[in-house]
């Protein structure tokens, strides 16, 4: 691992009460994670996985305010490529199923649950496809079904040459000693501001809507090739779940902007333990509905654990 591979401190998501910081070190990759224990007996681990251009303060509210931090330990953690773990080697699904499955090494626990947005849920679903024995349970929030795809999210993936460049261009920039020095990313505080929008409504709505829909946004916070990479990830076919014996949780967004609710609910129906619940939201439903989320993954981690 070369020094300029380590995390960078200034870039570490902020710790809630109770939680410790821990990291593991894979190849040219450095995973900035934080586990917080049970302030009970542990029912089992809980792993948190961030979408596209994101890291793991997207997590700080659920972690600091759910029921759950009383009887399950809680994983968060800055996939390769974004917030504090810097990495020379791609992000693909395959790679953060592996750095999965190493924190689960790293802190002991040979099963998990694990949440996963977006991109997030593209992680989960392939870590399961190539880990099934060390699932226990799946939540996926608005995942990317190829099976429940709007024409809108359709069109997006036929253009897979323009991320593919984005990623080309991020690496000689990367190579060339081009990179930018980014800064600082906490998304809470940009949630919190966000959730007013959405109170307003009308035209501050819309300026939400716009803002986090964003590309250039975006870019401000990750350098180049992982964004690239990121769209690429999340526009690869999902894996096949029929085959998991072990409850999974979907989580819809009401605005079918990427995926089709009704579509979603019959993947759900399909499985072998499969639940569909849809929330009143776009795309992004830590932002936009935090409480009835939490109440949604409590409610089912109740009955299944």
């Amino acid at each position: 691992m070369t020094a300029s591979m380590r995390p960078e401190e200034r870039l570490f998501f902020r710790l809630t009460e109770g939680e410790e910081r821990i990291g593991i070190s894979r190849g040219e990759a450095a995973i900035a994670a934080a586990l917080a224990r049970a302030r009970k007996t542990a029912k089992g681990l809980l792993i948190l996985v961030h979408g596209a251009a994101s890291n793991a303060s997207r997590w700080e509210e659920f972690v600091e305010k759910t029921k759950l931090r009383d009887s399950w330990d809680i994983l968060r953690f800055d996939l390769r490529g974004h917030g504090a773990s810097p990495s020379r080697t791609a992000g693909t699904l395959e790679a953060h199923a592996g750095d999965i499955a190493a924190l689960m090494d790293r802190v002991g626990r040979k099963r998990a649950v694990i949440l996963g947005h977006s991109l997030g849920a593209a992680v989960a679903m392939n870590f399961a496809q190539r880990y099934p024995e060390r699932v226990e349970g799946l939540i996926l929030l608005d995942p990317l079904l190829s099976n429940c795809l709007t024409p809108k999210a359709i069109e997006m993936r036929r253009k897979r040459w323009m991320p593919a460049l984005l990623e080309k261009i991020g690496i000689v920039s990367r190579e060339l000693h081009l990179q930018r020095r980014l800064p600082p990313y906490n998304l809470r505080k940009g949630d919190e501001a966000a959730r007013l929008k959405i109170a307003e409504g009308g035209e501050a709505l819309e300026a939400f809507v716009k803002e986090y829909s964003s590309p250039w946004r975006d870019l401000g916070h990750i350098h180049m090739a992982d964004y690239g990479r990121d769209l690429l990830e999340v526009g690869r076919p999902s894996p096949e779940l029929a085959r998991l014996r072990e409850p999974v949780l979907i989580i819809g967004a009401s605005s079918g902007s990427y995926t089709d609710p009704e579509a979603m609910r019959r993947e759900a129906q399909a499985l072998h333990d499969g639940e569909f619940v849809l929330l009143r939201c776009r795309h992004w439903p830590v932002t936009e509905c935090l409480q009835d989320l939490m109440a949604v993954v409590e409610d089912w981690m109740q009955r299944h654990f």
